[in-house]
């Protein structure tokens, strides 16, 4: 499989997003009006965990912060478990809630573009003899779709369950039952490939351990055929989460030590390829993972406790197809916690990461734009013996560039081209090369100390040839 290597660039570090006095935590985002909407549990009114709030933010697609935090349910019983999605022209939030019933109930409420609340919260289910832990929302196409972990007295069961919101807040049909098992189905996540939804959540196997499993519904409600094994796990806990890019599903999760696994799932429900591992011990002790879809490339984003006791956020991106492009990087890097990392993107390359921050006197909530450079290897690489390496690397004064290319990329001369990137993707220098099947070539000594791409391309045969790589020049003693 061929894999476009990507490249980004943060834009400006991180920014605060809420520091307001307490604990504001338990973060969602999403996109929608071109503009990035962030939801969290916040104590500064009650300064009591079990009486959380809910509180919400705009930050504009530049990283920016619009106007200032709002509120979006004062109630006194305590709102958790939120999350947020965007319809035709304003959010859905929903949330669990002790209001009526201790065990917990689930509500709603739209919010404008403008921030404005939409109505009053709504109830979307209220259960007597259960406990309604976590929901999940998703935009199908022409109405949300609201899951939820329903948790039974009997002490060793929970079911999930499922109901539809029009884009107006308006309950539509009854809610319907989706894992029916007499096991423990937890931790559930839904997506839509613009017609039908794939529910996946964790379940309890045999052997005592849980795995991952699926359940195809359509836009009626209907469940497709049966439940299905996506991730076998061995662990006693396994998160999942899941995107779409409208082709297929790419579904992560964590649990198994530490360690992130993947599975592409086509939108029949057939499984494509093997599992993918995202990362793993002994780099990797990685929690918490989400994941979502660019318009071209997917992007995974887990806190991860590699570089010692504190979690940063690290990334993994994806092809369309499910196959790793590049290796896993640090989204930030902090002494403080940053615990655990949302993620949304605008659909155009560009991301906004949000997670909890220690580095005051609470919990905070801080926000990182993620930018694609426009730095790709979109061509195919035929001969392989193509190769391109920079020697040394990294480097202070210059480097050398060596290139070896096939036998059919033609002889005429300009042909070939080197151009050099810097990590924002603009081209800072282009050399003029000679063709030949193997040559050297020194470079950087006009460059200032950074992180730099370099591409050689021939554009003489059809087969086009595209090399890229990685330098890095230091400042000089």
């Amino acid at each position: 499989m061929i894999l476009t290597l990507l490249y980004f660039v943060i834009l400006a570090g991180d920014f605060p997003i809420s520091t307001a006095l307490n604990k504001q935590w338990d973060e969602e985002v999403a996109y929608g009006g071109d503009k990035y909407l962030v939801v969290w549990e916040d104590t500064r009114k009650s300064g009591n965990n079990l009486r959380d709030d809910i509180w919400g933010q705009f930050v504009s697609k530049a990283g920016t912060l619009i106007d200032t935090n709002f509120p979006i349910c004062l109630w006194d019983s305590g709102q958790f478990k939120i999350d947020v999605a965007f319809g035709d022209s304003s959010y859905l939030i929903t949330w669990t809630d002790c209001r009526i019933i201790p065990n917990g109930n689930i509500y709603g409420q739209l919010v404008s573009l403008s921030g404005t609340l939409i109505d009053t919260p709504f109830s979307i289910c209220t259960v007597a003899e259960s406990c309604l832990a976590i929901n999940k929302t998703t935009r199908g196409k022409d109405k949300y779709f609201v899951i939820w972990e329903q948790n039974y007295n009997d002490g060793d069961s929970s079911k999930l369950w499922g109901r539809f919101v029009s884009f107006d807040g308006k309950i539509c049909g009854d809610s319907f039952r989706i894992g029916t098992e007499k096991k423990f189905n937890s931790y559930p996540d839904v997506a839509s490939e613009g017609g039908n939804y794939l529910v996946i959540w964790s379940r309890t196997s045999y052997k005592g351990f849980f795995d991952i499993y699926g359940q195809l519904i359509d836009s009626t409600g209907s469940l497709i055929d049966t439940a299905f094994l996506i991730i076998e796990g061995r662990s006693h806990v396994m998160t999942p989460t899941l995107a779409s890019n409208g082709t297929n599903y790419l579904v992560v999760a964590d649990g198994v030590e530490d360690t992130l696994f993947g599975q592409v799932v086509g939108t029949d429900g057939s499984l494509v390829g093997q599992p993918i591992l995202v990362s793993a011990k002994p780099l990797s002790y990685a929690q918490a993972v989400r994941v979502s879809w660019d318009g071209t490339n997917y992007l995974a984003a887990w806190s991860d406790h590699r570089d010692g006791g504190n979690g940063n956020p690290y990334g993994q991106w994806f092809s369309a197809a499910g196959g790793l492009a590049d290796t896993n990087f640090a989204i930030i890097q902090h002494w403080a916690i940053q615990d655990p990392p949302r993620v949304a993107s605008d659909g155009e390359g560009n991301y906004l990461i949000v997670y909890c921050d220690s580095r005051g006197d609470g919990f905070d909530l801080y926000g990182t734009m993620l930018k694609k450079s426009g730095v790709e290897e979109q061509a195919s690489i035929k001969t392989p013996s193509t190769t391109l390496r920079a020697s040394p690397n990294p480097f202070v004064n210059s480097t050398v560039i060596s290139y070896t290319v096939g036998k059919n990329v033609g002889s005429a001369s300009g042909g070939f081209s080197l151009a050099i990137y810097d990590i924002a993707g603009k081209l800072v220098e282009s050399v003029a090369m000679t063709p030949s099947l193997q040559s050297k070539i020194e470079i950087g000594q006009n460059l200032k100390s950074g992180i730099y791409f370099v591409k050689v391309n021939n554009s003489l045969t059809a087969d086009r040839h595209v090399k890229l790589t990685k330098i890095v020049k230091l400042t000089g003693h």
